[in-house]
């Protein structure tokens, strides 16, 4: 009772489907003018015949082969985001301006399920200013050719997405963006929700080992490979150093090139740091050989005292005039420092700025950290029984797709998912390499629309929840100084 159109019908009522690639099930979009109805169907695969009353149908959607004709489908290797398609097939419903007429569902029987709900045929996205580019809304919009509409609003900061998350009543936000370091705490203050069923869709099978590592979490927010997912990534980047190279001559012979290259004295009071205590923390531990994830465990393994570590520590506050999220870009700016640590996506920006700034990914590796796609755990997606919009899975195809994971722009705008190799140490925290001058790999700059190399990027971690123990310890360690901007580190861990 249902042909495939390329597309709506006079009568102004479309069935729409979600293909899930590798999936056993079909999702079917009724779209009227002022409404939209879903009608989920298992059992997809079964055919279905292109006839009606009044005469044979057999229009096709574009990209379809005979097979994917008879079910109103799309192939696997047509399931991409395309001009005439976002996981999306255009089917249509000839005989009947009501639901009743859809005819295909309605002819599964037995323990397929049949189940339908009102929708409107939008996706709402909350995102991160600046990380989402523009041609990404434009080719999703293209796609769905006027069958549903993309609405993406932005805030300038992951703390205020944060604060837009902690309302109790249901919103029509269908994804936000949350930084991986946010992860932990979305999850056990439960303002995120799992995202059903990822491994049928083909952006699952897109990420290492790593991605899903990072996204599974058990109910407290931990890594859990045994865990949910709770996102999906969709850019990364890294804490890097930038470095005016006129005064390089006043520090050594050579550029910075690893982490224990900011203990040199004649860098004393000329740094500025990211105010982040995980960060410094970490740094400090790769100095010692560490990971920037060793716990109390890994410490004692490697024979790493609490003493060393908060000596450490005191090392690097004290080369250290500027440690503050605002003022240390500013502090690089004005001439105040030489040496400025902080994210990629503050720093590469500015070091273009100049062509006396050089910029180094330190050769033991870094600190990496992603945007994710989060659903909301009161996401409705307009309708009334409180799932996301269908398109969604739609939204998280197309940001991941290798058409999109280009590294000629570098770190400036963050990195596709696609173009971060696993790691080098298969996440274990316990690493002891003391870093030995004679051994020491010197790494060059980098340019500001180039990548680190695969070496250093196997050697980087994203930085992972810390236990009660480890916490309890970094704190005691710290408060060992109780001046200047240690004060200040302490309060934000």
């Amino acid at each position: 009772m249902a042909g495939c159109l390329a597309g709506p019908t006079a009568r102004g009522l479309a069935v729409k489907r979600v293909a899930k690639a590798g999936s056993g099930s079909n999702m079917f979009h009724s779209v009227s003018p002022s409404r939209v109805y879903l009608i989920k169907c298992s059992g997809w695969h079964r055919s279905m015949k292109n006839s009606q009353k009044n005469g044979a149908i057999n229009h096709r959607v574009q990209g379809m082969n005979d097979d994917d004709e008879r079910t109103c489908g799309l192939s696997e290797s047509d399931f991409m985001v395309e001009r005439r398609r976002v996981l999306l097939a255009t089917c249509v419903i000839v005989a009947s301006g009501v639901v009743d007429g859809c005819i295909p569902c309605a002819s599964y029987a037995g323990d397929d399920e049949l189940r339908m709900r009102e929708v409107k045929m939008v996706l709402r996205v909350l995102a991160l200013r600046g990380s989402v580019p523009q041609q990404w809304t434009a080719d999703f919009k293209t796609a769905l050719e006027g069958y549903g509409i993309p609405a993406i609003s932005y805030k300038p900061t992951l703390s205020d997405i944060w604060k837009e998350m902690s309302g109790r009543a249901p919103t029509t936000v269908d994804a936000v963006t949350v930084g991986d370091a946010w992860l932990e705490r979305a999850v056990m203050e439960g303002r995120i929700q799992p995202i059903e069923d990822p491994e049928q869709y083909r952006y699952w099978d897109a990420l290492n080992s790593r991605w899903k590592r990072l996204v599974k979490r058990d109910v407290n927010g931990r890594v859990s490979a045994s865990g949910r997912v709770y996102a999906v990534p969709y850019r990364w980047g890294c804490t890097v150093i930038v470095f005016r190279k006129d005064r390089m001559a006043r520090w050594s012979n050579s550029h910075i090139s690893d982490w224990d290259d900011l203990l040199n004295p004649k860098l004393k009071n000329r740094i500025a740091f990211m105010d982040s205590p995980r960060e410094l923390i970490g740094i400090a531990l790769k100095t010692l050989g560490l990971s920037y994830n060793a716990d109390v465990e890994a410490l004692q393994v490697c024979g790493v005292s609490q003493e060393n570590l908060g000596m450490r520590v005191r090392r690097l506050i004290a080369q250290a005039k500027v440690i503050s999220n605002k003022d240390h870009v500013r502090a690089y700016s004005a001439g105040d420092v030489d040496v400025i640590v902080g994210s990629s996506d503050d720093l590469i920006p500015l070091a273009q700025k100049s062509s006396n700034s050089a910029v180094v990914v330190p050769a033991s590796g870094t600190a990496l950290w992603a945007d994710l796609w989060c659903v909301p755990r009161h996401a409705a997606g307009g309708a009334a029984d409180g799932e996301p919009s269908p398109l969604l899975p739609a939204w998280l195809e197309l940001c991941v797709q290798p058409r999109r994971a280009t590294a000629s722009s570098g770190l400036q705008r963050g990195v596709s998912p696609l173009l971060l190799p696993n790691g080098e140490y298969k996440h274990s925290k316990i690493r002891c390499n003391p870093i030995i001058d004679s051994k020491r790999v010197d790494v060059e700059p980098i340019g500001t629309r180039e990548l680190p190399s695969v070496d250093v990027l196997q050697k980087s971690e994203f930085l992972e929840p810390l236990d009660d123990d480890t916490v309890r310890l970094y704190q005691r360690m710290l408060h060992a100084s109780s001046t200047g901007p240690v004060d200040d580190v302490i309060r934000n861990l």
